[in-house]
């Protein structure tokens, strides 16, 4: 039979020497040593093993898996294994799925954002997750937590999002020019969270009718007031009131010559 060299086995499986040496250490394939140890002969029934093995690995199965699946004697195990590696790699797909999902969201965002006039649109606003952001000087009760998997407020999915008095549109706060004072959280749309944040002062908002679009925010977390005229022409026109808490949440932040933030904003609508 032909003998093979590690170097040779190391081009035909793609696996470096060191790897080669695991699945050796592993029981997986057993080449014949010279006979002072000093060299090791691999046939190409240890190639086919270590491509098996190659397969496993691209599939996402961890070393141990790929061992486990290969040279076990029990073939439930192996199917076990493989079982294993395939849930895992399903709940890949569907987190790539979400980014994906998640990237285009922001991409027909941003080209909104960027249009010279941004329209206004009567939408069903998501359902969300907000929990008040902990700031020096300003809601020293919340404890100063980042937003994660253990929170719930999942990155990407969880951003920077403001709250805007519900009176804003009562008054004529929205037609004068001013800086406008918001309360600045995290936000999540539920559908990104499958079970609630546990985030302290957590509150949650309904999918609701609401008018949509997107407004630049201030550095300090403040909104120019001009940035909600178009919202008020909106609510003139049709005769709509605002009947909840306006809410934001965060498209971009752009840096060029100055740092700019645009963020959708959803006004609750009846």
């Amino acid at each position: 039979a032909m003998t093979l060299k590690i170097g040779t086995v190391s081009k035909l499986t793609g696996f470096s020497p060191s790897g080669i040496r695991y699945y050796e250490e592993k029981g997986i394939i057993s080449p014949s040593h010279g006979s002072n140890g000093t060299y090791r002969s691999f046939d190409f029934e240890d190639v086919a093993l270590l491509l098996e093995c190659r397969n496993l690995r691209e599939c996402g199965c961890s070393t141990t898996e790929t061992a486990s699946a290969i040279s076990t004697n029990d073939e439930l195990e192996s199917v076990k294994a493989l079982r294993e590696c395939g849930k895992r790699l399903r709940a890949e797909i569907q987190r790539k799925e979400l980014l994906e999902g998640f990237l285009q969201q922001r991409i027909c965002a941003l080209e909104s954002t960027l249009e010279k006039t941004r329209t206004v649109e009567i939408r069903e606003s998501p359902a969300f997750y907000w929990a008040p952001l902990w700031l020096p000087g300003k809601n020293e009760n919340i404890e100063a937590a980042i937003p994660g998997e253990d929170s719930g407020f999942i990155i990407p999915f969880a951003d920077s999002s403001l709250l805007l008095p519900q009176d804003v549109f009562d008054t004529n706060i929205a037609t004068e020019s001013k800086s406008l004072e918001t309360t600045v959280g995290y936000g999540i749309d539920r559908k990104f969270a499958p079970t609630p944040p546990e985030f302290r002062g957590l509150e949650f908002f309904p999918t609701q009718h609401a008018l949509y679009t997107q407004i630049e925010v201030q550095s300090d977390f403040s909104i120019e007031t001009s940035q909600l005229a178009p919202i008020t022409e909106t609510m003139r026109k049709f005769d709509l009131a605002c009947c909840g808490r306006p809410i934001t949440h965060r498209i971009i932040t752009l840096h060029d010559n100055r740092s700019r933030r645009f963020d959708e904003i959803w006004v609750p609508v009846r």
